[in-house]
């Protein structure tokens, strides 16, 4: 197959044939694949595509070896499914070298050829090639079959294997959501759930995770058998849900008797395995080291047998025995309190370090005092202990064990020490801490205010527990309160603690309030002044600063930095909301740059982080749906950004507590969008109901109010209101134009008033406001932009329209097209992003070319 496989690789620039009959597979092999027997059809497919090749001539063709493409590409197929990696490597790469070379990139042959490599590789721990195969191939699948067939399910699962082979467990996710949406065959559907429930479990979604593993079971069990390799696979899964959400005797009630039935039983090797390795992992929560050793030594043994040394699976075994190993080798002492070196990693943000010194130190106190399990009411020496090690899992983003060591900790500190008690402050702050990560901020909101009630007098922790609320505050619209307790917490904490951490939530607080250039200066100086500072801490720092620079309209400062940040967060963090956060920032400055198309595939990303790890029904998901609906507004994809802009207001709605800030940008994108679709009352109402709500909340002079109000004045404009418009227009553009930091507001102001001028043939006074517009467009946005090509093409068909300076009228049009053109010339591929965005330009460009035509023959 080598020689063969180098050939096609030659060959692949020959030109796609238009069909070739492909050579079936024979009665023998069809037999083997219909009872099951995958090793068999392996080997006889690998003999059938070795006798059509050497059919094809001592020289052969393209032509003479395209009959066997189908061949090539079931033996890939058969042989990464039998576990002979190695022939599946071969196999795979010859198919997709005939597949391209004779029928073209995107055809079956190619998709299935290199899903089949890419799972291979995956199994070989190579998660990089297997990555990149796995991709391409999903882009293949997505060309033949779009995104609505069930076919297109074995491309998603297999992507998301290497998904969370490069730990990307939130993207995993998202793709095999779609893929059980598509899914229309129940065995299939159970497949795919099992393998959600591996995701679920790395995202701390147990009980989600336990849900879809028994799901699978009664699939596989009512249509396969009970004893059938699908459903002992599906129960081994559902063990390890069970344990992840600490159930952990139910997870051995299902492993006990799977592993007594599976041993010894021929061709289930490879199931023992996994039983093997979950009850060892289910044995090192229940702290039970020594059970666990001897369980995964087993695994370790049977896998080394039947996989190989090399295989990932055999990899993770050997990880697994090695932490356990290492743990078990630092519990030889019991101490009550955390030691200091545990304070000097904790405090220099050394969570891994940290982890290492006090994860075995505090499991070992809770064996000595309550060794039957974890009572409450024995575990107070451990308490604190339990609490720092919730904190450091948190910093860690292994969300799941700090949830577990927070909700201990409090149990304990309720049963010894009382409510309240600095202990159970102390807990409190913890929890507070969990909940604020998994982007439940409301309900974060009592631990952390009783938090700082309980923890007077403990200067230290009532300064952290008050940055917590801070941010929380900020979070949910309260710009002012936030300001006002972090201002506490740096008093409280003194110069001796060293306040660095306090200073980006304090920056962004200030942005909020529209004092852009303290939280720079705020945040410049800080990071001058502690070079040494932690790897996060810098990472928050500059985010901030980036989220500066936006603000200040200083787009490509901003995009250059996030674009570097992008990356350090998610090597840090992995799939964590501060991940999400620091993308969607950037398609934010993408699309208040004007590039649409950049904007939408990093809004896209963002929301799919944001949906994996938080769900729908917070803040962060809402402003995440108009983030996008905004992109795709501005991009022409007027019918999918409604339905995005109408959930994104659905969510809002819903909260607990209402936030003035992401309702007022939701109802803003909504009012535009009726403006859009030519409604411009329903455009009024909104923004009047958003004038009322800024009257109720105090928020009449905040920044956004400006926005409000060139939303309302251009649908009274378009009601023929003009005089109440022009007022609305005035106050909008008195606070907009006050600020350098607002000039997109004002550009919108002044695009608004030219519009009422037109409307009451006032040219002179609409030459002023479509200069003003033009000179801020030049200041704050690139030539390329939708934004000056807008403003180009109003003021040229305004002059047209009216018989007015016809020469200005054509140098205008045309910098419009020119605009436009460049724009479109830009586009080095026409992906989703970009078919949308030309069609959004299409209309424009069309008027663009029409008025430049009238023209053609003036003087």
């Amino acid at each position: 197959m080598i020689g063969i496989a180098f050939f096609l690789a030659a060959a692949v620039s020959a030109p796609a044939l238009q069909s070739a009959e492909q050579v079936p597979p024979s009665p023998a092999m069809q037999a083997a694949i219909d009872a099951g027997d995958v090793g068999a059809a392996a080997e006889q497919a690998a003999i059938e595509t070795e006798a059509c090749l050497a059919d094809a001539g001592a020289e052969p063709t393209i032509e003479t070896l395209a009959p066997c493409a189908s061949l090539i590409m079931l033996a890939a197929q058969l042989s990464q499914q039998a576990g002979m990696y190695d022939e599946a490597l071969d196999f795979g790469e010859a198919g997709t070298n005939l597949g391209v070379a004779a029928f073209g990139e995107n055809s079956d042959i190619v998709a299935y050829s290199r899903r089949a490599r890419g799972l291979a590789l995956l199994e070989l721990g190579r998660p990089d090639e297997g990555y990149a195969e796995l991709a391409a191939a999903l882009s293949a699948g997505r060309e033949l079959y779009g995104d609505n067939d069930p076919e297109l399910t074995l491309f998603l699962g297999a992507m998301a294997n290497a998904e969370l082979a490069k730990s990307k467990a939130a993207k995993a996710v998202a793709l095999l959501r779609e893929a059980l949406a598509l899914e229309d065959d129940e065995l299939f559907l159970a497949q795919w759930q099992v393998q959600y429930t591996v995701a679920l479990i790395l995202l701390d979604d147990a009980e989600a995770a336990v849900k879809q593993a028994r799901a699978a079971v009664d699939t596989f069990a009512r249509l396969v058998g009970d004893n059938s390799t699908q459903a002992v696979d599906a129960r081994i899964r559902l063990a390890g849900a069970l344990a992840a959400a600490q159930r952990t005797d139910e997870a051995l009630e299902l492993l006990d008797p799977l592993i007594a039935s599976l041993d010894g039983m021929d061709g289930f090797e490879f199931l023992l395995v996994e039983a093997l390795f979950e009850k060892g992992k289910t044995l090192i929560r229940m702290s039970a080291l020594d059970d666990a050793a001897v369980v995964l030594e087993k695994s370790l043994h049977l896998s080394r047998k039947i996989n190989g040394d090399d295989a990932s699976r055999t990899a993770v075994i050997v990880d697994q025995l090695a932490a356990l190993h290492q743990a078990a080798a630092a519990t030889d002492d019991v101490v009550i309190h955390p030691p200091a070196e545990f304070y000097e990693a904790y405090n220099a943000g050394d969570m891994e370090q940290a982890e290492a010194i006090l994860a075995p130190i505090a499991k070992k106190c809770g064996r000595e005092y309550s060794p039957d399990g974890p009572d409450p009411d024995k575990l107070a020496p451990c308490v604190t202990q339990f609490t720092m090690l919730s904190m450091t899992y948190s910093g860690l983003n292994q969300l799941r064990l700090a949830a577990q060591f927070s909700d201990l900790s409090i149990a304990i500190a309720e049963a010894n020490m009382g409510d309240p008690s600095r202990e159970l402050g102390q807990a409190l702050m913890a929890r507070g801490l969990i909940l604020q990560q998994k982007s439940r901020i409301m309900e974060s909101v009592p631990y952390l205010e009783r938090s700082v009630a309980m923890l007077e007098g403990d200067s230290p922790n009532q300064a952290a527990s008050m940055l917590f609320l801070a941010s929380a505050r900020l979070d949910t619209g309260d710009a002012e309160l936030s300001l006002e307790l972090v201002q506490k917490a740096i008093a409280l904490a003194g110069t001796e603690f060293a306040p660095i951490n306090f200073i980006n939530v304090k920056a962004l607080a200030l942005l909020a309030l529209g004092r852009i250039d303290e939280a720079e200066s705020l945040l410049r100086e800080a990071m001058a002044a502690n070079p040494d500072i932690t790897v996060p801490t810098r990472l928050k720092l500059e985010t901030a600063l980036a989220q500066t620079f936006l603000e200040q309209l200083k787009f490509d400062e901003s995009i250059a930095m996030l674009d570097r940040l992008v990356s350090e967060v998610r090597a840090i963090f992995g799939e964590h909301p501060l991940t999400a956060n620091v993308i969607d920032l950037l398609g934010t400055a993408h699309l208040r740059k004007g590039d649409n198309r950049a904007a939408i595939d990093a809004l896209r990303e963002s929301l799919a982080i944001k949906r994996a790890l938080v769900g729908d029904d917070t803040p962060q998901a809402a402003l995440a749906y108009n983030s996008l609906g905004l992109a795709l507004l501005d991009s022409g994809a007027i019918d999918e950004a409604k339905n995005l802009i109408l959930r994104a207001l659905e969510i809002v709605r819903k909260l607990d507590e209402f936030n003035f800030d992401a309702y007022s940008a939701i109802a803003i994108s909504f009012a535009r969008l009726a403006e859009l679709v030519n409604d411009p009352a329903t455009s009024l109402e909104v923004a009047d109901a958003l004038v009322r709500y800024a009257e109720a909340y105090d928020r009449l002079d905040t920044p956004i109010m400006a926005t409000i109000r060139v939303s309302r004045g251009t649908a009274l404009t378009r009601l023929g209101r003009l005089d109440e418009a022009d007022r609305e227009l005035d106050a909008a553009w008195d606070t907009a134009s006050a600020s350098d930091n607002r000039r997109q507001s004002a550009f919108a102001a002044a695009i608004a008033k030219a519009q009422v001028a037109i409307a009451r043939k006032d040219r002179s006074t609409a030459r002023k406001w479509f200069g003003r517009a033009e000179d801020i467009a030049r200041r704050t946005f690139e030539p390329t932009s939708s934004y000056r090509s807008t403003v180009w093409f109003l003021h040229g068909a305004f002059e047209l329209d009216t018989g007015g300076d016809l020469a200005a009228a054509r140098t205008l049009l045309r910098r419009s097209a020119d605009g436009s053109l460049s724009r479109i010339e830009s586009y080095d591929d026409f992906d989703a992003a970009a078919q949308c965005e030309m069609r959004g330009l299409s209309q424009i460009f069309r008027n663009q070319v029409e008025a430049a035509w009238k023209l053609q023959s003036a003087p």
